[in-house]
């Protein structure tokens, strides 16, 4: 799953996205792995597909983050990471109570 998880702004007047906070995490069962980062942006007020911070929505950011990054090569290295901790799992002694 894709979430942003906040975002910077240049000013109060214009709040031009500077930066957009992201993070991806992938889930089988009870194995999980995430990844995160942060994409840098110019905002422009005068070019004609600016959207004003109030506009925007999560999509639309998500949409920005997609397009300046490797999407497919973060989904495949979170899914590897899942993977190998299943695999471990099968592998590896375990610890634990059976009475709790």
């Amino acid at each position: 799953m894709w979430i942003i998880t906040q975002l910077s702004y240049d000013n109060v007047d214009n709040k031009g996205v500077v930066a957009a906070h992201w993070r991806y995490a992938h889930h089988d069962g009870k194995f999980g792995a995430n990844v995160e980062g942060s994409c840098n942006f110019t905002p422009d007020p005068d070019d004609p597909n600016y959207i004003p911070f109030e506009n925007l929505t999560h999509d639309i950011v998500l949409e920005w983050v997609h397009a300046a990054i490797d999407k497919d090569e973060i989904e495949a290295r979170v899914l590897a990471r899942v993977e190998k901790k299943k695999a471990n799992a099968a592998t590896n002694s375990n610890t634990g109570l059976p009475w709790l």
